[in-house]
C-alpha cells in the first residue's frame, strides 16, 4: 500500500515556482556540424542541430556568420523556392521560412507533416519539382517517401506517400520519375506523375551500398560505400536503366555529386574532392583529387554559378572537426579552395565542475576555464589529445581523466594547465568513468581502479567478476552500477582500492540498461526512456525499493543527472529539466528549458547551471524564488511554465495538472485583451502537457513585439506566465 501511494505523490506532486526559473545567460562556442547547405545570392544558409545558420560569403575568401535562428528540433535538411526555404527539423516538422532577404530570414509557420531521423552522415534527400515536394519521412520507424503539394506556400497539402523498405540516403528527381539510394545495394525508381498515387516501378542493383546521386544528361551516377566507387547508368528509358559504367574506388565512399556537362564532382570520404571527366559517361575517370582537404568523413555539395560549398562533418586523425569549405570553380578542371570554416572540434558533450573550474569537452579538445565569475567563465587551458578521440570524462580535485576511444587508453591531466600527467593502456577503451578521492574507477568487461603514482597512472585493482555496464557511480568508498547480465543493482566497496569486494546485488525488478544514475542519501535516481525513476534503499544498502516514477515528456535515458542541495538537474533529449528534492521520493517539477541542441551533460554551480548541450556550452542562471499558486482544493497543484522566454518565432506551453479536468489557456496583451484562446478538454492527467503558440492571434495574423501573459485555468484554480514577444 505505501508503494501505491507514493506512485500518486510523484504523479500529483507538482509545486509551481516564480516565472522565469531559468534563465539562458550565454552560450560558448558556436555550434554543431553543418548538414545541408544552400547558396542564395551573397549568402549561405545551413541547417545545424541548433537551427539554420546565415553567413554573409560577399567574400567567399571570408565568410562572416550573421546569425543562427534556434529550432525546436534538430535542423536536417533544407529546399528553396522562390522566396520560401523550407528546414526540416527533426522531431517539430517542417519550418516554412520567408527569404526575401535570404541575410534576415523570418520564420512564417509550422507544418507537422515530418518526423524525420538523423542519419549519421549529413545528406540532401528533399527535391522540389514544380509545386511538388519530395522528402523521405520515419514513422515508428518505418520508412516512407512523401509529396508535399506546395502550391500556396502558406498552406501546403500532403498528397500521397509510399513506404519503402529502407531509410533514404539521397533522392533524386528526374521527373516524372525519382531515383532513391538507400542502406542497402539498390535504388528504387518511383513514379511521380500522379502526385496521389506514386509507385515504385523498378530497381537497379549496385555492387556496393548506395550514398550520393546525381543525372547529367541521360546518365545517373551513383556514389557507393567501401565496394565500387561511382558507377554510372544510362537512363534514356529511365525506367529502365543500363549499366553504362563504373570508376572503382575500392576503399572511398563518395557521399554526394555535383555535375557540369563534363566534370563531375564528387564528395570523397576524408574531405576531399574528386574531379571526374565524363564527357564519355561509359569511360567515366578521375581527372584527380582537388588539392585540399576538409577532412570529414561525409557531407553534401551545392553549386551557385563559380562557387562550390562543402559541408564536412566527421572526425580525422588530428581530432574532430566539423566545417564548411567554399571552392572556387572558375576553372572547373582546377578547383581552388576559398576559405574552410569551422565551428569547432566537435559537439561538446561533457562538462564537469569542481571547485571554481569548470572543465569541458568535445571529441577533439578538452578546456579548462575560470568560474570565479559564473556567468563569465573565462579560459585558463585547453588540450588537444590529437590523434584522439575522447570518449569519457570525469574529473577530481587534481586531475582530468579523459578516455580516449582509438588509442584504448586512459589519461591524466593536471587540472589547471591541463598538462598531460600520466596515461594507461587499456587495451580497450572504457565504457565510462568516475573519479573520487583521487581514485578513477573505469569499467570494461570488469571494473578497474587507477590512481596518479608520481608521474605515472596506475591500475591498482581489478574486481575479480564480470561486469556488463556503460554507467558507474561513486560516492565515499561505494561505487554503484546496474550488471546487464544478472540484471541486478551491483555496490561494490572500494575502501581498500586495490581489491573491490561486492557489498550487495539488489534487485530492481525492471531492466534499467542504459539508465543514467544518481545516488543521494538513500535514494537511487535513474533516467529511464522518458522518466525518473526513484528508489529508496534500506539500511546500509541491504534492499532496493521501487518508490515510483515521473513522466518527463521527453527521452533523457542517454542524458545526464545531478543534484545540488535540495534540486535536481537533468539534461536529456532537448531540454534542461529542474525538480525539487525536499521530499526525496517526491521530486517535483519546478521549470524546464528547451536548450539550444540535444542536452548530454549538466553541471550545476551555485545559482548557475553549465549545460553541453551538443552544439555549444549553455550557461543558464536559476533561482527558485518560492511557491506561486496552487490548487484551492487542496487536492494537487497546477503547473504552467513557458519556454523559449523571451522568443521571436514559437513559445512552448508546458502545463500540468493533478486529475482530469478542462483547462482553459489564453494570451492576454499587456492591456488585458484576449489575442489567443486554446480551449482543451484533457483526457489525462499525464505530469507534463504541451501545446505551441506561435505569436498568433485567433485569426492567424502576427502579434507585435513586447509583453503578454499566458493564463491557464480549470475549474478550481489558475496561474499565469509572462511572455516576452521579440522579433
Amino acid at each position: 500500500m505505501r508503494r501505491l501511494w507514493v506512485v500518486l505523490a510523484l504523479v500529483i506532486g507538482v509545486s509551481a515556482y516564480a516565472q522565469q526559473e531559468i534563465t539562458l545567460v550565454d552560450e560558448l562556442f558556436e555550434a554543431g556540424e553543418f548538414r545541408d547547405i544552400v547558396i542564395i545570392d551573397n549568402y549561405l544558409l545551413t541547417p545545424n542541430i541548433k537551427g539554420l545558420a546565415i553567413y554573409d560569403i560577399s567574400n567567399p575568401s571570408f565568410p562572416v556568420h550573421i546569425n543562427t535562428i534556434n529550432t525546436p528540433g534538430c535542423a536536417e535538411n533544407l529546399v528553396v523556392k522562390d522566396d520560401y526555404l523550407y528546414l526540416f527539423d527533426i522531431g517539430n516538422g517542417i519550418i516554412l521560412f520567408d527569404i526575401t532577404d535570404p541575410s534576415s530570414p523570418s520564420i512564417l509557420d509550422k507544418f507537422h507533416f515530418y518526423n524525420g531521423m538523423s542519419l549519421y552522415y549529413p545528406h540532401h534527400t528533399v527535391e522540389i519539382y514544380g509545386n511538388m515536394l519530395y522528402y523521405p519521412d520515419y514513422v515508428n520507424y518505418n520508412a516512407y517517401l512523401k509529396v508535399l503539394d506546395i502550391t500556396n506556400p502558406l498552406s501546403p497539402v500532403p498528397r500521397d506517400s509510399i513506404q519503402i523498405p529502407n531509410y533514404s540516403y539521397d533522392l533524386q528527381v528526374n521527373y516524372p520519375y525519382c531515383y532513391m539510394s538507400d542502406n542497402t545495394q539498390s535504388i528504387y525508381i518511383l513514379n511521380l506523375s500522379d502526385p496521389d498515387s506514386i509507385c515504385v516501378v523498378d530497381t537497379i542493383s549496385l555492387g556496393g551500398v548506395g550514398l550520393g546521386m546525381t543525372t547529367v544528361g541521360n546518365y545517373l551516377y551513383v556514389g557507393t560505400d567501401y565496394s565500387y566507387g561511382v558507377e554510372v547508368f544510362d537512363i534514356t528509358n529511365p525506367v529502365s536503366p543500363d549499366s553504362a559504367g563504373y570508376f572503382l574506388d575500392e576503399w572511398y565512399p563518395y557521399y554526394s555529386f555535383v555535375g557540369l556537362d563534363s566534370i563531375l564532382y564528387g564528395y570523397r570520404h576524408g574531405g576531399r574532392l574528386a574531379v571526374f571527366d565524363i564527357s564519355n559517361p561509359p569511360e567515366i575517370d578521375t581527372l584527380g583529387l582537388a588539392p585540399f582537404s576538409y577532412g570529414g568523413g561525409g557531407g553534401c555539395m551545392f553549386r551557385e554559378d563559380t562557387l562550390l560549398a562543402m559541408t564536412a562533418s566527421r572526425s580525422t586523425a588530428s581530432g574532430n572537426y566539423y566545417g564548411m569549405g567554399i571552392i572556387g570553380i572558375s576553372d572547373p578542371i582546377s578547383p581552388n579552395n576559398l576559405s574552410y570554416t569551422i565551428t569547432d572540434k566537435g559537439p561538446i558533450q561533457f562538462v564537469k565542475t569542481t571547485g571554481n573550474n569548470l572543465i569541458m569537452a568535445n571529441p577533439g579538445e578538452i578546456y579548462c576555464y575560470g568560474i570565479q565569475n559564473p556567468a563569465s567563465p573565462y579560459l585558463l587551458s585547453d588540450y588537444n589529445p590529437s590523434p584522439c578521440n575522447v570518449y569519457k570524462l570525469a574529473v577530481d580535485s587534481n586531475y582530468v581523466y579523459y578516455v580516449s576511444s582509438w588509442h584504448y587508453s586512459l589519461g591524466a591531466l593536471s587540472l589547471l594547465d591541463l598538462s598531460l600527467a600520466g596515461s594507461f593502456s587499456t587495451q580497450q577503451y572504457l565504457f565510462d568513468i568516475v573519479a573520487s578521492n583521487g581514485y578513477v574507477y573505469g569499467v570494461r568487461d570488469t571494473v578497474r581502479v587507477f590512481q596518479m603514482m608520481g608521474d605515472s597512472l596506475q591500475q591498482l585493482g581489478v574486481y575479480q567478476d564480470c561486469v556488463n555496464t556503460i554507467h558507474l557511480f561513486v560516492r565515499d568508498t561505494l561505487l554503484f552500477f546496474y550488471d546487464y547480465d544478472s540484471a541486478l543493482f551491483n555496490i561494490l566497496n572500494v575502501s581498500n582500492p586495490s581489491s573491490p569486494t561486492l557489498a550487495g546485488e539488489l534487485d530492481p525488478e525492471r531492466n534499467l540498461w542504459y539508465s543514467p544514475i544518481f545516488v543521494d542519501g538513500d535514494y537511487g535516481y535513474f533516467l529511464y526512456g522518458d522518466s525518473l525513476l526513484v528508489y529508496h534503499f534500506g539500511s546500509n544498502f541491504s534492499s532496493m525499493d521501487f518508490a515510483g516514477s515521473l513522466f518527463l515528456d521527453n527521452y533523457v535515458e542517454g542524458g545526464d543527472i545531478a543534484v545540488q542541495d535540495t534540486f535536481m538537474y537533468i539534461a536529456g533529449n532537448k531540454y534542461l529539466t529542474i525538480l525539487k528534492t525536499t521530499t526525496p521520493d517526491s521530486p517535483v517539477l519546478v521549470d524546464r528549458y528547451n536548450t539550444s541542441g540535444i542536452p548530454e551533460g549538466v553541471a550545476p554551480y551555485g545559482d548557475y547551471v553549465y549545460v553541453a548541450d551538443n552544439t555549444s556550452l549553455g550557461i543558464y542562471h536559476f533561482q527558485a524564488t518560492g511557491i506561486e499558486e496552487e490548487s484551492v482544493r487542496g487536492e494537487g497543484v497546477i503547473n504552467l511554465a513557458v519556454t523559449p522566454n523571451p522568443a521571436s518565432g514559437f513559445f512552448t506551453i508546458s502545463y500540468s495538472i493533478p486529475e482530469k479536468c478542462k483547462v482553459r489557456i489564453g494570451i492576454y496583451d499587456i492591456t488585458g485583451r484576449l489575442v489567443r484562446s486554446f480551449p482543451i478538454n484533457q483526457s489525462t492527467n499525464q505530469l507534463i502537457n504541451c501545446i505551441t503558440w506561435k505569436g498568433e492571434d485567433d485569426r492567424g495574423k502576427k502579434v507585435s513585439q513586447g509583453i503578454y501573459f499566458c493564463l491557464m485555468e480549470t475549474e478550481g484554480a489558475k496561474i499565469s506566465r509572462k511572455m516576452i514577444v521579440i522579433k
